[in-house]
């Protein structure tokens, strides 16, 4: 199974708690910070918006 992708931006505090529990509970996700160029066209291409992250 692929790890879910995760768009996060790294100063966002629930992105912060999503990330922690993760790690915590062995949970493996390709994180892409939205802060980059790259990984926030993908999320917006989704149709996601990186005002409302996390977005999984």
């Amino acid at each position: 199974m692929e790890k879910p992708i995760l768009y996060y931006w790294a100063p966002c505090p629930t992105c912060s708690v999503l990330t922690h529990f993760a790690e915590e509970h062995g949970i493996e996700l390709d994180k892409r910070d939205v802060e980059q160029e790259a990984p926030y066209q993908e999320l917006l291409e989704l149709g996601g918006n990186a005002d409302l992250i996390p977005y999984l």
